[in-house]
């Protein structure tokens, strides 16, 4: 229970009806006796039908009055229950923006008059642009990176957005945190989505890539005898992340790549390598 409404209207409402319910069973009381009464007085034949029937017509009209008091107090009783302010969620009341006597409606403007902090179920939300909606799935493995706590999580995307944002062209993403004592809510994070996975790729630094008329190429080393030979390899790029690009054709497990002075290089001149001071 977080705070009481002032509740003084509802009770004396309560208070009211409960006592109208009182002297309208009292009310039915005497109906019914005389409704007793006449019927025996209706057997005897004595009296008419018509104060019999009215003695009826007046204990039914009293009885559908009580059931609609006792229906008038259930609804006072539940709108006593609103005014019992209850957290839906254990935590810390950060802020307290009300005080005894001020207007409790939940938002002041834009901020919230009483803020509650649970640390024990932390989530990362970020927006991912649309064009990647096709490779991000709820499940996706995510790295998160909280620099302010120097702090590296892994996890997965548990809640995708159904709908793209038209005002920035992503959607909206969720992964949860573990519990840290470091991490705080509105904290700043980065967010890494695996969303593509290539096992035993070969990776190349994206720098010693060139290109032609003819596409993209690297230069090896090949021995030939006790000579150092630059071979062209045209090779088939794939997904870049980084300095790295994914090699998906032109080269194999075990190649030599020249990373260094390979500008100028052409297929089958002789090199050496320099020694390193």
């Amino acid at each position: 229970l977080l705070l009481k409404l002032d509740d003084a209207i509802y009770r004396q409402n309560l208070i009211a009806s409960q006592e109208s319910i009182k002297t309208l069973k009292s009310q039915l009381s005497l109906a019914q006796e005389v409704l007793k009464r006449q019927q025996n007085l209706w057997n005897q034949g004595i009296g008419t039908e018509l104060q019999l029937l009215t003695a009826k017509n007046n204990v039914e009209t009293l009885q559908s009055q009580i059931n609609s008091a006792e229906e008038q107090v259930k609804v006072i009783q539940e709108q006593l229950k609103t005014t019992n302010v209850y957290a839906e969620v254990n935590g810390v009341a950060d802020q307290v923006n009300i005080r005894v006597g001020e207007f409790f409606q939940g938002m002041f403007g834009t901020q919230p008059q009483i803020r509650i902090v649970n640390t024990s179920s932390l989530k990362v939300v970020t927006n991912v642009p649309e064009n990647y909606v096709s490779r991000v799935v709820k499940g996706s493995k995510v790295l998160i990176n909280v620099p302010d706590a120097n702090k590296t999580f892994n996890s997965t995307i548990h809640f995708l957005s159904a709908a793209i944002d038209p005002a920035n062209r992503s959607f909206l993403i969720e992964a949860k945190l573990p519990v840290d004592a470091s991490l705080k809510p509105n904290m700043v994070a980065t967010v890494g989505i695996l969303d593509y996975s290539a096992p035993n790729a070969i990776s190349i630094p994206v720098n010693v890539v060139q290109s032609d008329e003819s596409g993209k190429y690297v230069f090896v080393l090949d021995k030939n005898g006790s000579n150092l030979i630059a071979r062209r390899r045209t090779i088939a790029l794939g997904q870049v992340q980084g300095e790295k690009v994914e090699v998906k054709a032109g080269l194999s497990g075990g190649d030599i790549l020249i990373a260094a002075g390979y500008q100028g290089l052409y297929d089958g001149q002789e090199v050496s390598i320099a020694p390193k001071f």
